[in-house]
């Protein structure tokens, strides 16, 4: 009874740790793309949106592009988008473009950073130039630093709109960083607003998204599709083979709790305990 029991809470507890894993793993990559940038396109439409990125496999799109400058980070510097990039991106591209609108005292910005640049680094996605004036970094994907007019936004109050229109409002600390947002809501879109004294600024922020089920993808976890191909071999290699060895001593195929037993000794001594007639 008490191996049932024991059996039974350690159960328990490894399906709560599995669950547990299981909520942790959404903040985890676990796999990392090495195809070259020049697989994305990117294109710029007016169509009446906010100004915003979005992605749909490797086709980048730019929302309400009127009057905008678009700006991408390459190896050399900051480089203006003149052209649509229909088909494929430049090999010196870096993966991190934003777009600047401008409409009296309000400007609106749009980031966004692939799979190359989001997060690793701050300075890998970082522009730091005079036309675009308020700019948000992301960084280790677990904060983003705020700049403003090239330099760290320190003690300043943030408003961030997530991708289903809720609000909330951060102060930035004395480096500039914002910390609390969830990289699930990071996925998904922020809207970073602050208002100085003369102006307001609004930007939109967008990270690539890793698509499951595609070309891509798999590609990318082939991997550790490996690795989980070699450790079913390998079970069942040792069941298999476990099997063979119970049948050839002849024990219960399965009952692994069961072990071989020396009968000899019982058979050649004889019971010298005393009987109840003695």
């Amino acid at each position: 009874m008490k191996n049932k029991v024991t059996k039974r809470i350690l159960f328990a507890v490894f399906a709560i740790a599995l669950c547990v894993a299981a909520y942790f793993a959404a903040d985890l990559a676990f796999f990392q793309y090495d195809d070259p940038l020049e697989r994305a396109s990117l294109t710029i439409v007016n169509d009446g949106e906010d100004l915003s990125f979005t992605y749909d496999n490797d086709a980048i799109t730019l929302h309400g592009g009127d009057n905008t400058t678009v700006y991408a980070l390459t190896y050399s510097g900051t480089a203006v988008v003149t052209d649509a990039y229909t088909e494929n991106l430049p090999s010196d591209f870096m993966g991190s473009f934003a777009a600047v609108q401008t409409d009296g005292n309000v400007t609106r910005i749009a980031k966004t950073d692939m799979e190359y640049t989001q997060g690793y680094t701050t300075a890998a996605n970082l522009f730091l130039s005079d036309e675009i004036p308020f700019e948000v970094a992301y960084a280790d994907r677990e904060y983003f630093t705020v700049y403003f007019n090239g330099e760290p936004l320190s003690n300043a109050e943030i408003t961030v709109t997530l991708s289903d229109g809720s609000q909330k409002t951060v102060m930035t600390d004395e480096s500039g960083n914002i910390t609390g947002l969830d990289l699930n809501d990071v996925r998904n879109g922020l809207t970073f607003s602050y208002s100085s004294d003369t102006n307001a600024y609004i930007l939109n922020y967008q990270v690539e998204a890793d698509t499951i089920f595609t070309t891509r993808w798999l590609s990318a976890m082939l991997p550790f599709g490996i690795i989980i191909l070699i450790s079913i071999v390998c079970i069942t290699l040792d069941v298999f083979l476990r099997k063979l060895l119970y049948k050839k001593e002849k024990m219960p195929v399965g009952k692994t709790a069961i072990t071989a037993k020396d009968t000899r000794k019982s058979a050649s001594c004889p019971d010298l305990r005393p009987s109840d007639g003695s």
